[in-house]
């Protein structure tokens, strides 16, 4: 049903009773009803905006030349993103945001905002210079509560080198494969914990531990491989894989020089 058949038939059926409504509530009522838009909708998009506590947004509308700010709070809705979210009805045209997190840092980014009734997301990343946390052995670290979202790098332990072989001029031991590495982004609104279990770097001819993320994330992080020992008929020990795939060369002799080891893969 349209919007003016809509209209007519609720007139038309209500006139001269004592259920007559006004004319926005008629016209609200058919909302969601044969694909009939509120007007809200209708005569505006949306941007959805999602952070943090503490963060402000400035939006600025390069055609219009219009501006305001948003800033987010505790009591900002927290969204299926696992941030706090909030959609703000803007003009069409191209919108210049900049987001900013006191103590962190900010980034702009712009959104084309084409359609009425459309929503758009303004999508970025922010991460600060300083670490506020850095473990190099296993422990539970608790994220203090004025932080509501966390980016992390974590790697594998390295797999140890091979050991030489005892003949002369026999291949030297192959170097250890890297472990993998990955960077992590995750909201720490609702879970505040992460637990960290360090790989411990591989001995000669051992592989490297995996460094294991529990908590807020899930993430296993494989030590790399150990290198194998020399070979007294190639004259090279054979490095060792990373924790992802490809691995260190070998080393070298009195005759073969080093070759330089591969990085791990990513995790």
């Amino acid at each position: 049903m349209g919007l003016w058949s809509g209209i007519k038939y609720a007139l038309n059926s209500t006139l001269g009773t004592r259920d007559f409504q006004p004319l926005d509530k008629i016209i609200n009522s058919t909302a969601g009803k044969s694909n009939f838009m509120p007007l809200d909708k209708l005569l505006s998009a949306k941007i959805l905006l999602c952070g943090v506590s503490g963060e402000v947004f400035h939006l600025i509308n390069k055609n219009l030349g219009t501006s305001f700010d948003v800033t987010f709070t505790v009591d900002t809705p927290i969204g299926s993103s696992g941030y706090r979210e909030y959609a703000v009805a803007v003009d069409t045209g191209t919108w210049e945001i900049t987001a900013t997190i006191p103590n962190v840092g900010s980034v702009t980014n712009t959104v084309q905002v084409q359609t009425l009734g459309t929503l758009y997301i303004f999508r970025y990343q922010i991460m600060g210079t300083n670490p506020i946390f850095e473990a190099t052995q296993s422990t539970v670290f608790h994220i203090p509560n004025e932080i509501e979202g966390i980016v992390g790098y974590a790697a594998g332990a390295g797999g140890g080198g091979g050991s030489g072989h005892s003949t002369a001029y026999a291949g030297g031991g192959g170097g250890g494969g890297g472990g993998a590495s990955a960077m992590i982004a995750a909201s720490s609104i609702t879970n505040k914990n992460i637990n960290i279990t360090i790989g411990v770097g591989g001995a000669t001819g051992a592989s490297g531990g995996a460094t294991v993320l529990t908590g807020l994330v899930s993430k296993t992080l494989a030590g790399g491989f150990a290198g194998q020992a020399g070979n007294k008929t190639t004259g090279q020990g054979d490095g060792g894989q990373a924790g992802g795939v490809g691995g260190g060369r070998g080393g070298g002799t009195n005759t073969w020089p080093a070759l330089p080891g591969l990085f791990g893969e990513p995790g």
